[in-house]
């Protein structure tokens, strides 16, 4: 069981910070980073965008949750790498992942690699800003399908009169899967997966309250049914005690990047052309000044 701290934050002024002392009895920090540079803690969910704080934190020996729909790619990216570098785990909260039908997609692929899609299609639509629900469609296709690299090809639309982004559509073709996904702001909440794998093909439609999830074999049988609702919270409280998304957050991080590098660019991006090189001692010993033939260094 984790241990809650209890905390008040208050980013206005001295005299907010003195009302907030007396009416909670609270520790009270007028920034986010005093608080997090003094304050005992094992793990910190951190809801904004922010590379600076996911390395403080890491620093400090604290496990990260980062809040998917407040994380940009730079944020994903930063936290992988300080996970890795600090040694502690990193899980990356998207309770939209728990779905009506989209837990039992993903359980499926992983225990039968014939129903493992060689072509998906995720659209995801909703009240929410459009980044986020490209991020939840990025997620989504990452659970079905193995790690995709190769050229992305983007665009996005923000209507006639307005600069705030209405929707995106992005394409990716790598050699082991074909990759569509759209997101777009909507009034209302709908998402929509169809595959096609070796075994079959599925569909899983959400909207609201009402979910769809069917399947077809090669045979031609087709099996439907409603699939069970559960709290997303709870679901993903109890994975995220017991997994480390590092790698799965830096395939989300290079997808999102090539997205919004093909849509204002307006040219195909290759999801791995940011990938920062490593470099690997696997001979001889590191000394401040190296002579030559001491040392062998790879480039990966």
């Amino acid at each position: 069981a984790g241990t809650f701290l209890p905390v008040g934050i208050a980013d206005a002024s001295g005299a907010a910070l003195v009302r907030a002392r007396q009416d909670t009895g609270l520790t009270c920090h007028q920034q986010v980073r005093q608080f997090l540079a003094t304050a005992e803690y094992d793990a910190v969910l951190l809801g904004v965008p922010s590379s600076d704080l996911v390395s403080l934190i890491a620093g400090r020996g604290a496990d990260l949750l980062v809040l998917a729909g407040a994380a940009d790619a730079d944020t994903l990216e930063a936290a992988a790498e300080a996970a890795r570098t600090h040694g502690v785990r990193l899980a990356v909260v998207r309770p939209e992942a728990h779905d009506a039908g989209i837990g039992d997609l993903v359980r499926l692929v992983e225990s039968e690699d014939d129903w493992r899609p060689r072509y998906l299609e995720v659209t995801v639509e909703g009240p929410a800003e459009v980044e986020r629900l490209a991020g939840a469609a990025i997620s989504h296709a990452l659970r079905l399908v193995p790690a995709a690299h190769g050229l992305v090809r983007a665009s996005a639309w923000t209507g006639d009169t307005s600069t705030f982004l209405r929707s995106v559509r992005a394409s990716l073709d790598a050699d082991d899967v074909q990759l569509h996904l759209s997101a777009r702001h909507a009034p209302r909440s709908f998402v929509r997966i169809v595959g096609d794998a070796d075994a079959g093909a599925f569909e899983l439609q959400i909207s609201d309250a009402d979910a769809t999830l069917s399947y077809t074999s090669r045979s031609g049988e087709r099996i439907q049914y409603p699939p069970e609702w559960r709290d997303h919270w709870t679901v993903e409280a109890h994975r995220v005690a017991f997994v480390d998304d590092s790698a799965r957050a830096r395939e989300e991080a290079a997808l999102l990047s090539a997205i919004a590098r093909s849509a204002t660019s307006g040219e195909p991006q290759d999801t791995n052309c940011c990938a920062r090189p490593e470099l690997r001692l696997i001979e001889g010993r590191g000394e401040s000044r190296p002579s030559r033939g001491n040392l062998r260094l790879v480039v990966s």
